[in-house]
């Protein structure tokens, strides 16, 4: 849903837009945010006091800030990809131009953003420069991409390995991988040299058991062995040719809880350290001068697996001095203290990433530039528009937006064509309306659709087309559309929309291309005399879930007729099967119409004091005259073949006050005035050939096949491919009470209509194939 991040939000946008804030700083190019990040210069020891600085250093960049969320289909997210990708880094001293970085790890929801930046110069407490300070900018078209050869290389100077892992979720920085002290370890391969650094963060599942971290141990020239033992401290072998030298930590280790440990070694030193602390003595002359092949999680001799998480795991070529590492922990163990985050500052040279339409002025027209905040109409279309409470925009000349945000009681007068190419919301009690009947106006509809207000586009020339290049887009929200033509035309025959709101059609749906998924949101209208049609539908395109298809019932006849009476039907949706074997039932004519039968309310009907029939279906294998050969349906779970109708008769509409009593109890009836009925099931699109039959007997009543249009939609008798089949059809007038035998050609079978066709003598069977071409649309 799209995420409107309130009017203080886009409030502060603007004045910092205007009022120049960083406007004479170099910016580097296309990004339109950024934000100083200084880094905490007394958590920084030197080395060496003579050189008070770092080069070349690998920080843990990590913040969380409302103005870092990116929400789908959010109207202004500052940052614009959904995995964080429209960021870099910079320099205080070169602001244009990007430093080494890695993206490790981005949260939408959040806005929380972890990366590894390479810092050219961290100064330290014991120098009297200013503290390091670098730029984090976001909001761009320009991407990052963490894999790249630029960005991996910031590890490349001394690093023989890195691995931020991506298994489990919950890890100390970002995700962690887990290990199961059963078989699992990582297999590194060997240094070939006498010095390295390793370090990682390490989490215990459990206790009490010899579990290995780190060795490079070899038979031949030894090496080491870092492990926790069952005293669950830290436990660390040094093995020469014929001696092992153990050594066991200070500190007693607890499940759950995240460890810092690393191991720095050369030819003359080793030390280890806990959380930044050194964590045992070393007494000298004692390492081995050559490595083995690394294994993480488990010794050479696939025993001692290590049990739980391990994050950030480092390995470099050359050995590091405490305070190195001790820099390390501090910044990963708590990098929010490690830096401080200065106010977003937002690039005046770019245009505003929105525009707000304010209106009240000259008729409220888009081209009045007192319109809008700030004074000034948009320079060109494609831009990302916000209508402010209450505001009217009057839209007279064709207008395309990229984004489009309504807010509560804004309105679009629409006398022209408006398109929307990514995204568009309505704000409760928002609407966009047409308002002159004699000229097209379309809205096309690009992307994802929230509509929480009513879209009415009811004049008859109103249009909405769904379009654009996405190949999957939603139609989500609580309010309602009502359009009198839609038209769906996407990309491809798989590009889909589904819909997750109601869609009222007034007069036309056209399917040229793509998938449409009506999901019982989709619903075709009797209005004005007319009910809505299904224009012939491409190849390219395809709808599946329920439609509502209304189809009127024509009543209240003028005596001695009675609009109480008999009727040829047919259903324009099916509820089962597929292709040729679809069927429907007759379910949803109980929300409108008493339908009784043989078992009352045993078999589904309604009750009524005889119980009998009002549906029945026609059986060519009868015996007798047409009449004779209908068949009361056994009870409501019926299916009748799409293609086939049945014969209904009709009281009346039920919802009417005192319908049962009038209408089924006890004479008089009444005069049933006109109704409608909605069908709700899935549309019929494509070929279907009904196979008819005659028994040939010479009887009054051979030959005569009941069928009904399987289309929401008018057919053209002469449309119809036929195979056998007579020049009539009969349809049935309930004015009269008979049935009223056609020869014209072009005459129009309307949606939810049955009929019959009659096999020629001589014949005993035959086909009728209806096709999309068969539909004529008035």
């Amino acid at each position: 849903m799209l995420k409107f991040l309130g009017i203080l939000r886009y409030t502060v946008l603007f004045v910092l837009l205007f009022t120049g804030i960083d406007a004479s700083a170099q910016w580097m190019a296309g990004f339109r945010y950024r934000r100083i990040i200084t880094i905490n210069k007394p958590l920084i020891n030197a080395e060496n006091a003579a050189v008070p600085h770092y080069t070349d250093f690998c920080v843990l960049i990590q913040l969380e800030d409302i103005d870092l969320i990116h929400l789908e289909d959010a109207f202004d997210n500052k940052v614009t990809h959904p995995q964080g990708l429209d960021i870099s880094f910079a320099g205080s001293i070169l602001p244009i131009t990007p430093l080494k970085f890695q993206l490790d790890n981005y949260d939408p929801v959040s806005g929380k953003l972890s990366c590894w930046v390479l810092i050219p110069r961290l100064i330290a407490k014991e120098s009297s420069e200013q503290p390091t300070v670098i730029y984090l900018y976001y909001g761009s078209t320009t991407l990052h991409n963490p894999l790249s050869s630029t960005n991996e290389s910031m590890w490349q100077k001394d690093f023989f390995s890195v691995r931020h892992f991506s298994e489990v979720k919950d890890g100390k920085i970002g995700m962690a991988k887990s290990f199961n002290g059963i078989n699992d370890q990582l297999n590194l391969g060997s240094t070939g040299k006498p010095e390295l650094n390793v370090s990682a963060w390490i989490k215990l599942n459990k206790l009490g058991i010899n579990q290995m971290i780190f060795s490079n141990d070899s038979i031949a020239v030894g090496g080491l062995q870092l492990s926790i033992n069952a005293e669950n401290k830290l436990f660390l072998q040094i093995r020469r040719v014929g001696t092992i030298l153990p050594i066991i930590g200070r500190t007693t280790l607890n499940i759950g809880q995240w460890y810092h440990v690393s191991l720095s070694v050369n030819s003359n030193s080793l030390t280890m350290l806990l959380n930044g602390q050194s964590e045992a003595p070393f007494p000298p002359n004692v390492l081995p001068t050559i490595f083995g092949q690394i294994t993480i999680g488990a010794s050479k001799n696939n025993d001692q697996y290590f049990n739980g998480l391990i994050d950030e795991l480092r390995i470099t070529l050359l050995s590091k001095l405490p305070a190195w590492m001790n820099i390390h922990y501090i910044n990963q163990s708590d990098p929010k203290a490690f830096i401080t985050v200065g106010q977003e500052a937002v690039n005046s040279s770019l245009e505003p990433s929105f525009y707000i339409f304010q209106g009240s002025q000259n008729n409220n027209r888009w081209s009045v530039a007192t319109n809008w905040n700030p004074v000034g109409v948009p320079p060109t279309n494609n831009k990302n528009i916000l209508i402010k409470a209450g505001a009217t925009l009057e839209l007279s000349t064709p207008i395309i937006i990229n984004k489009l945000l309504m807010e509560a009681g804004s309105k679009i007068n629409l006398t022209n064509n408006l398109q929307i190419i990514e995204s568009i919301e309505l704000q409760p009690t928002a609407a966009i309306l047409s308002s002159i009947a004699s000229t097209e106006m379309i809205l096309r509809l690009d992307g994802n659709v929230i509509n929480n207000g009513q879209i009415k586009l009811t004049e008859p020339a109103a249009k909405i087309i769904f379009s654009g290049n996405q190949i999957t887009t939603k139609y989500i929200g609580s309010g309602t559309t009502t359009v009198a033509f839609l038209e769906f035309n996407r990309p491809a025959a798989a590009a889909s929309v589904r819909l997750a709101a109601p869609m009222f059609i007034e007069n036309s749906l056209k399917l040229i291309s793509g998938h449409l998924d009506a999901n019982g949101q989709l619903n075709m209208q009797y209005i004005n005399g007319k009910t809505a049609v299904v224009h012939p539908v491409s190849n390219q395109a395809s709808i599946t879930g329920n439609v509502q298809v209304q189809i009127y019932v024509p009543g209240s006849f003028p005596s001695p007729a009675t609009g109480r009476g008999w009727r040829l039907e047919s259903s324009p949706v099916y509820q089962t099967g597929i292709a040729e074997a679809s069927k429907y039932n007759l379910l949803s004519l109980q929300n409108t119409v008493f339908v009784t039968g043989k078992g009352g309310q045993q078999n589904g009907f309604d009750d009524s004091p005889n119980n009998g029939a009002t549906i029945y279906t026609h059986d060519q294998a009868l015996t007798g005259t047409l009449a004779q050969k209908y068949i009361p349906i056994a009870n409501m779970q019926s299916q009748i073949p799409v293609g086939r109708g049945f014969f209904l008769y009709s009281r009346g509409n039920r919802n009417l006050p005192d319908a049962f009593k009038t209408q089924v109890q006890q004479p008089p009836f009444a005069n049933a005035a006109p109704y409608v009925l909605t069908y709700t099931g899935q549309l019929f699109t494509g070929d279907l050939v009904v196979n008819v039959y005659n028994k040939d007997t010479g009887g009054e009543g051979d030959g005569f096949n009941l069928l009904g249009n399987p289309y929401a939609a008018p057919i053209k008798w002469k449309n119809l491919e036929k195979v056998n089949i007579g020049p009539y059809l009969w349809l049935y007038d309930p004015i009269n009470g008979d049935y009223k035998p056609i020869l014209e050609e072009d005459t129009l079978i309307m949606p939810g209509t049955g009929f019959f066709i009659r096999v020629n003598s001589g014949s005993t069977n035959g086909s009728v194939r209806f096709s999309e071409n068969s539909k004529y649309i008035l």
